[in-house]
């Protein structure tokens, strides 16, 4: 299901009138289901601990760079989504001119699941369970609710 960048400011707008920073860097977008959205997670856990194998870093649960925080984690998940998308194309999964990102991005909150805190997550617009947020540390998500969430900016790409 396409979705365009007009359509996803409608609706976070519509969530939260007071967000007035919505920045989707692309005028169109991909929405996956939220099945695809888990599935994407497991491919990218098995990448990372690949990855720390081959550079021989400290990996799994726990392992915290210094200076490294909630924001530093949920830039990261969205590069490995964007990457994620390429692959699954490079597999022939799917053809690469219908290669569209996915509308994921980084949501800078206020208050997160009911907890006021300020908080980066990440954020994805899918096509079954409307807009979800993820944890960007465990990859939990939760479905956006417009009380118990208060992002102030978002940023997708």
């Amino acid at each position: 299901m396409k979705i365009t960048a007009k359509e996803i400011t409608a609706e976070l707008q519509t969530l939260w009138p007071n967000l007035v920073d919505v920045w989707p860097m692309d005028s169109e977008f991909w929405c996956p289901t939220y099945k695809e959205l888990q599935d994407s997670f497991e491919r990218i856990a098995q990448y990372r601990e690949e990855a720390a194998k081959i550079l021989h870093l400290p990996s799994g649960k726990g392992f915290t760079p210094m200076g490294h925080d909630c924001d530093n984690y949920a830039l990261e998940l969205q590069a490995d989504i964007s990457r994620y998308r390429y692959f699954v194309a490079s597999e022939k999964s799917i053809e690469f001119e219908d290669l569209l990102s996915w509308p994921f991005g980084t949501a800078l909150c206020m208050r997160v699941n009911g907890e006021s805190i300020n908080h980066a997550v990440n954020i994805c617009r899918t096509r079954d369970a409307g807009i979800v947020f993820i944890e960007p540390q465990d990859f939990s998500t939760w479905v956006a609710n417009k009380v118990k969430d208060f992002p102030y900016f978002v940023e997708m790409r």
